[in-house]
């Protein structure tokens, strides 16, 4: 291993450190507005964002976790009654969310008709960043929505 290669081993081991200290320091705190407030200071502090940037980071925090908690603690009171095909479009990347819930994301399982599953290229933020794979969904849209 070179020089470079320890220097980046060393970084990733002392970040592992970083988040396992604030994950705590969070935890100990009793409110959700503190630990907020906390981990906004702390990327203030490393110069990751501005002290201008309190609200919208507040807003986006907040609204990522409760997606993650919808997602985490929804369960259907029935199967949706699908008039047509229901489409899901997976991340090839994302083998986690397979593992867990199954190669349809457990749609089929509150579906009661069939669930065509394609499988793209890359993770769900690729769909938006990367050219080809926006393209390969924007064409995948047509087909389904023209068919």
């Amino acid at each position: 291993m070179n020089k470079h290669g320890c220097l980046i081993i060393i970084i990733i081991i002392l970040i592992c450190f970083v988040i396992l200290q604030l994950s705590a320091e969070l935890m100990s705190l009793a409110e959700w507005d503190a630990r907020v407030s906390r981990m906004i200071s702390t990327l203030v502090s490393a110069g990751v964002t501005t002290a201008e940037a309190d609200t919208i980071l507040r807003r986006a925090v907040t609204s990522f976790f409760r997606k993650l908690y919808i997602a985490d603690n929804y369960q259907p009171a029935s199967a949706l009654r699908a008039s047509t095909r229901v489409t899901l479009v997976r991340a090839k990347d994302n083998v986690s969310q397979v593992e867990s819930l199954g190669e349809d994301y457990g749609v089929g399982a509150v579906c009661d008709g069939p669930v065509d599953v394609h499988v793209l290229q890359g993770t769900h933020e690729s769909f938006v960043v990367d050219a080809e794979t926006s393209t390969q969904l924007a064409r995948l849209f047509d087909t389904v929505l023209s068919g």
